[in-house]
């Protein structure tokens, strides 16, 4: 998935869980790139594909959301 896309749906999104609905915030890379975090030290925020790739979901921006890295764990791979 692209840098472009990433972005795109962290933005869309407002940097927030759509499970918990953790809000987090981006920041740039001196040496470029960017990381997604929030308040808490141990809480990340992830891009989750609603319908996994392993049971053929893809990278389109329908199929993508955001995800803290507690809720994306907790998910597992099933069903969307």
């Amino acid at each position: 998935m692209k840098t472009a896309m990433r972005r795109r749906v962290f933005h869309e999104e407002n940097f927030t869980c759509a499970k918990c609905g953790v809000v987090g915030f981006e920041k740039k890379f001196p040496k470029g790139g960017y990381g997604y975090y929030t308040n808490d030290p141990a809480v990340f925020l992830s891009i989750d594909h609603i319908k996994p790739k392993s049971l053929g979901g893809g990278h389109e921006r329908e199929n993508l959301r955001v995800l803290c890295t507690t809720c994306n764990t907790q998910k597992g791979v099933k069903n969307a």
